[in-house]
């Protein structure tokens, strides 16, 4: 279908490489009666200024209720001001509120409007990385901003760096990992390491070559626990320890013992630790009346936090109507997954995932999140993900769980400008 002249000119105003698919658009004088021209769809609203500069932007599910809210009686006086200096207002329209949320803070950051105070600049966050700095096979955990395309396991992200070397801290105690930064040091410095003598460290340079596997294993465990994978390294280490035990190597079995425990105290209080950087593949189902209906839900598709892609499904259909439902969400699974491309997040990805993350923190009982296997997707993976997604969309929140959300959801949108 050939695009509107009018439309792709809105569209290229925006920039390139937009992180999501804008559907349509308008743009009217910044009048009262000129707003009424706006949709009530979700979406992005930019206003300008005679010259075409950008003074603010917004999102919202209802962009007419939005952008009448702006000309109101009881206006802030940061409204008033903005308004007057704008000579017009565009919007363009998207999928559903989590691709507004998206694109929003997309061109809060790449116009810097005026009267846009959050969502300036990129959150920082910090990650743990799997690094070999001496190229020696005995890796240790280090500290750093964002994800490279090194190829190198990272684990996080981490709010701040304080959390990250908590984390660090204990994933190193817990297994006697290296802490010394550079090539593995000689046995003779080793030898007057005082975390070797204490036991914080395997000693890998001590050890040689017979203490390489020890210390590869330990790295592996300490890598599943930073992917999240808690219970499947508590029940490994209990039958470890229960093999130690029955050869007579109780001091190893004391310490196995030891590992698993505090494993499993760490994951009941759910402090455990996980991964968002690897390439990591998952539907969330959102029931969304104000844009479904009361019958339907939206499937959207994500790889790490890349939004791939959305489909609205309906529910309580059964027969021939829901295997073609069922059918239509095979289809859109196979489409969206796998995803290949290089372990590497830049400060747009981290971006997404902060808006996503706090997105769906907001809409916890109105959504359902449902992983997806990485790598190769088999249709028998595919039809698992599909029963849960069924489910998920059947099982619909209640009205007063629906009204409460949707209440809480308006409410954070704030007409002033300076949001």
């Amino acid at each position: 279908m050939e695009v509107p002249a009018d439309r792709q000119a809105r569209v290229a105003s925006l920039g390139p490489d937009l992180p999501v698919q804008v559907r349509a658009g308008g743009r009217s004088q910044a009048t009262r009666d000129g707003v009424r021209a706006a949709p009530s769809l979700p979406g992005c609203y930019l206003f300008r200024d005679p010259d075409g500069h950008v003074l603010y932007v917004g999102k919202s599910v209802t962009l007419r209720t939005r952008l009448a809210s702006y000309f109101a009686t009881d206006r802030e006086r940061k409204v008033i001001a903005m308004t007057r200096r704008a000579a017009t207002v565009e919007w363009h329209i998207t999928e559903s509120e989590v691709e507004a949320l998206v694109l929003e803070s997309a061109l809060v950051k790449r116009f810097q409007p005026q009267y846009n105070v959050q969502l300036r600049s990129y959150p920082h966050y910090t990650f743990l990385r799997l690094a070999d700095p001496g190229g020696d096979g005995v890796p240790l955990l280090e500290l750093t901003q964002g994800v490279g395309a090194d190829g190198r396991p990272h684990f996080g992200p981490f709010w701040d760096r304080t959390s990250a070397e908590q984390a660090r801290d204990f994933v190193n105690r817990l297994f006697s990992l290296r802490v010394c930064d550079g090539p593995l040091p000689s046995a003779r410095v080793g030898r007057t390491c005082l975390h070797g003598q204490i036991r914080r460290c395997q000693a890998p340079c001590l050890t040689g070559d017979v203490g390489r596997d020890p210390y590869r294993q330990a790295v592996d465990d300490a890598s599943a626990l930073l992917r999240g994978d808690a219970m499947d390294l508590v029940a490994r280490l209990e039958s470890e320890r229960d093999r130690a035990a029955a050869s007579l190597l109780y001091e190893r079995a004391a310490e196995l013992h030891q590992m698993a425990t505090t494993l499993r105290t760490l994951h009941g209080k759910r402090r455990h630790l996980r991964s968002a950087a690897h390439v990591q593949n998952f539907v969330v189902v959102v029931h969304d009346e104000l844009r479904v209906g009361a019958g339907g839900a939206q499937v959207l598709a994500f790889s790490g936090a890349r939004l791939q892609g959305q489909v609205v499904v309906q529910s309580g259909l059964y027969g021939r109507d829901d295997e073609r439902r069922r059918a239509a969400l095979s289809r859109f699974l196979a489409t969206h997954f796998p995803i290949s491309r290089a372990l590497e997040i830049d400060r747009a990805e981290l971006d997404q995932m902060h808006v996503v993350a706090s997105w769906l923190a907001r809409n916890g009982r109105r959504s359902r999140y449902v992983p997806m296997p990485d790598g190769a997707v088999t249709p028998d993976a595919i039809r698992a993900v599909v029963a849960r997604a069924v489910m998920a969309i059947d099982d619909a929140p209640s009205a007063l769980d629906s009204g409460t959300n949707t209440a809480r959801r308006d409410a954070g949108e704030n007409p002033s400008p300076t949001e």
